[in-house]
């Protein structure tokens, strides 16, 4: 299936790095800015500590590499909040430790 091939891709840090590195060049390059306007990890699927080292990799390689960069989203499965058991919204604080906030 996809979802298996997809995996099989072992993303990690450094294959990302590499990817960004050829973007980042590239923009150099040409006198072009770069953003990344949606990153994140589908917290009802992914486990907590996988999540957070994949958000806190690619906020830290987009700085490196001076790329900017925005979350998806701010309240739902992809967000910086978590929600109590009354349904009210709350910070999380692991992934505004892994976003370096």
């Amino acid at each position: 299936t996809e979802a298996q091939y997809y995996c099989n891709l072992k993303w990690d840090k450094n294959k990302l790095d590499g990817l960004l590195a050829k973007a980042a060049d590239w923009a150099k390059r040409n006198g072009v800015a770069l953003t990344v306007n949606e990153f994140g990890v589908y917290r009802a699927f992914a486990p907590a500590n996988d999540r957070l080292t994949w958000i806190s990799d690619v906020r830290s390689l987009m700085e490196k590499y001076q790329i900017g960069w925005t979350m998806w989203d701010y309240a739902g499965l992809f967000g910086l909040m978590t929600y109590d058991e009354q349904g009210n919204r709350q910070l999380d604080e692991r992934n505004l430790r892994a976003l370096g906030l």
